[in-house]
């Protein structure tokens, strides 16, 4: 899993500087690739914020995506786990666990791992002919609880240290504020990256929730979170505030054209954050 991470989007901080890579399928920082706080998606060059309107090579892959395969049954992650403000390891108490998509609850993890006094854990994860179709859910005090989503599997690389943000109820707070809404403890707050077809953040890509699903779509618009704005700027952000909690299907589209970027759906629990990384899908 060459990058999956997650931060809450203290974006002006921590947007897209990951991996330049086409094929990677997750998000988060890369050892090598950029340093820790700056990590908030994979695909992006170090540095990289995508064009102000999306490439022309970020949306080339629509309605054509092909999934990577592999062969092989299992593969390990070497992740460390920072505090989203400081980017400094959170230490021990923290856990892991690799969720089946069907696990709506995590009930029944098919991996567990837990951080040491550096925040840095290593997991094993079952794989699929196209890597890891499930979701992580990472959790220790003082921090919410995070559901990590990706829109497609992912296969894991075990030479590349991936980065997961964390942060506090207080901090997603500020960001609803900062957006004009007031964040509901008995609902969930998702962040997303959009990454175009070139496996860099885009701009570009607009937001629908699916099947009538409440919730306050914004997006980060310079150093701003804008529910009045349409689509992702070049830090390629968008948020869902105050989501009912239960299965949330999602669809991203070009909002140039309309045309469907991806589709995939994530688990919202209350009181607990959810990031997901938006990569074209099939």
């Amino acid at each position: 899993m060459r990058a999956w991470g997650i931060s809450v989007a203290l974006l002006v901080v921590v947007s897209g500087c990951g991996e330049d890579d086409s094929s990677s399928s997750g998000a988060g920082g890369s050892s090598g690739t950029g340093g820790a706080a700056g990590s908030a998606g994979s695909g992006g060059s170090a540095g990289s914020t995508g064009g102000a309107a999306g490439s022309s090579t970020a949306f080339d892959c629509l309605g054509s995506v092909k999934l990577p395969t592999t062969t092989e049954k299992q593969g390990d992650l070497a992740a460390q786990v920072l505090d989203a403000l400081s980017s400094q390891p959170v230490g021990a108490g923290f856990t892991m666990k690799a969720c089946a998509k069907s696990d709506a609850t995590c009930a029944s993890p098919e991996a567990t791992a837990t951080t040491d006094a550096q925040g840095k854990l290593s997991i094993t994860l079952p794989l699929g002919q196209n890597g890891y179709d499930g979701f992580g859910d990472l959790s220790g005090p003082g921090y919410l609880t995070t559901l990590i989503h990706l829109s497609r599997p992912i296969i894991p690389d075990s030479s590349t240290v991936s980065y997961f943000l964390v942060a506090t109820e207080a901090t997603y707070g500020l960001f609803a504020q900062g957006a004009g809404v007031q964040a509901d403890p008995a609902k969930g707050q998702l962040v997303a990256w959009t990454y175009g077809c070139d496996g860099k953040v885009t701009a570009g890509v607009s937001l629908e929730l699916d099947g009538g699903a409440t919730g306050t779509v914004a997006y980060l618009q310079g150093a701003a979170v804008s529910t009045s704005a349409k689509e992702t700027d070049a830090k390629g952000i968008a948020y869902v505030f105050n989501a009912e909690p239960g299965t949330l299907g999602l669809t991203a589209r070009r909002a140039a054209t309309g045309e469907v970027f991806g589709k995939t759906t994530v688990q919202v629990r209350a009181k607990t954050a959810t990031a997901l990384y938006f990569h074209p899908t099939p």
